[in-house]
Order: C-alpha cells, then structure tokens, then sequence
C-alpha cells in the first residue's frame, strides 16, 4: 500500500504526514483475530474507527497535492488514494453479514428434506434408493452453506486473507 497509495511519490511539506495518515488507516482496517466482532457495538465501533482515520486522508491528500504539483501526479496521486478507499468498501461490504444459528439449521433441513422427498418419489415409483440420491443431497447441502458462509468473512470456513494488508503496513512502518 505504501507503494501504491502515491504519497511515496510525493516531495514536501505534507508528504511524511499524508504516509503517517495512510499508515494509521491501514492499521484500522486489520480485522482483529484474537475475539473477531461479536457484537453488533464490536463492528460499529470498528467501522468508526476506520472512517475517522479514512476523513483524515482527502484534506491530506488535497493539500499535498496543491499547485505546482504537476496534474499528472496529481491524478496519480488522488487515484492511488481512491483505489485504497474502494478497497476498503469493498471489503466492509462483504466483512459482516449476520448469519444465525438458525439459519443453518434451516439449511441442513432442507438438504434433509430434499433427500427425503427423493427417497420417498423413488420408493413411490418403485426404484431402490441409490447412492446418487444422498450425493445430491450432500451436494446441495454443500451449495447452500458455502453461499451462506460467503458472507461471513471474519467468522466462517472462507475467511479474509489480511496477508497483503499486514505486509503492506509493515512495508510503510520500514519506509519511516
């Protein structure tokens, strides 16, 4: 990110503090591991500690980026800064969608009761029940809790991989 969010680039008064301002966002944005968000006061709190130090970066990135600044690193440099901030919206969007307990086990019911209503119309019809039969069922199970898990990446099987994130802050803590 130190590399990427254009305030390396930049020569002046307000470069060191536009990188202390980048570095402090970054620092925000790591989820913490050690007891998640549990609580809805958990992630409010969260999120406002990210966007008080993402209000800090665009006056930093106005002023830095002042006349006789060339346009070109100008754009660069508002660019660099806009792609960080997508980021990060990106990421909150998909970062804590609630998903309860009963809501899987709603799920796991209906991978049971498909398995049932396959099992039953093939004993109607007068066929064995085959190994297919629960395959498909396992199946859908299987779909229906990856598409419910995908929302909740802090706390289930598919998690945020935050290697990129803490390398980058690691990198701009070496460039100070």
């Amino acid at each position: 990110m130190a590399h990427r969010n254009g305030a390396g680039h930049i020569e002046g008064a307000g470069r060191n503090e536009l990188k202390l301002a980048v570095l402090d966002y970054a620092k925000t944005r790591v989820i913490p591991t050690e007891g998640g968000l549990n609580s809805t006061e958990e992630v409010l709190h969260f999120l406002e500690t990210t966007l008080q130090a993402q209000a800090r970066l665009w006056p930093l990135v106005l002023k830095v980026t002042a006349d006789p600044l060339p346009p070109p690193l100008k754009t660069f440099v508002a660019g660099a800064m806009n792609e960080a901030l997508d980021a990060h919206l990106y990421r909150m969007q998909a970062f804590y969608v609630p998903v309860t307990t009963i809501t899987q086990a709603t799920l796991t019911a209906a991978a049971i009761a498909a398995l049932f209503m396959l099992g039953n119309r093939a004993g109607l019809a007068g066929r064995n029940l085959t190994w297919r039969t629960f395959v498909f069922a396992g199946f859908l199970l299987s779909v229906m809790v990856t598409i419910v898990d995908l929302h909740r990446g802090g706390e289930g099987l598919i998690r945020f991989d935050q290697t990129a994130l803490l390398a980058a802050i690691f990198e701009m803590e070496e460039s100070f």
